[in-house]
């Protein structure tokens, strides 16, 4: 039994493909760069001339199932007028629940500020 680099065997993965040479498993990332802990805030504009999304798909379901919008929401420092956009929220979400008011959010965070590094 040949062990991964962090120690796991292969049989933990009983049914996989993997093969005795190779490495297949769960990924357990690892960060190279600093830790932030902060405290963000996105906003999303549904409606009117500053919206920051729209609706791709309506199939037309109960509870709005499988509604999804694309969207692009500016991530902030703060609260109030003061308050300096850092990011962008570049993504999709989707109602994914047939009985329920469940959303799945997807998006790719993307800093602007050079505090972050940019």
């Amino acid at each position: 039994m040949q062990p991964f680099n962090d120690g796991m065997t292969n049989d933990a993965f009983q049914g996989s493909t993997c093969k005795d040479d190779t490495q297949c498993g769960p990924v357990n990332p690892q960060s190279h760069g600093p830790k932030y802990n902060l405290k963000l805030y996105m906003h999303q504009t549904m409606d009117g001339p500053n919206h920051n999304q729209v609706n791709i798909a309506d199939p037309q379901q109960p509870h709005m199932f499988g509604y999804t919008n694309v969207h692009d929401y500016p991530i902030y420092d703060g609260l109030g007028p003061s308050a300096k956009i850092v990011a962008r929220a570049q993504g999709l979400h989707t109602e994914t629940c047939m009985d329920d008011d469940d959303w799945f959010h997807w998006s790719s965070i993307l800093f602007s500020n050079e505090r972050f590094g940019v």
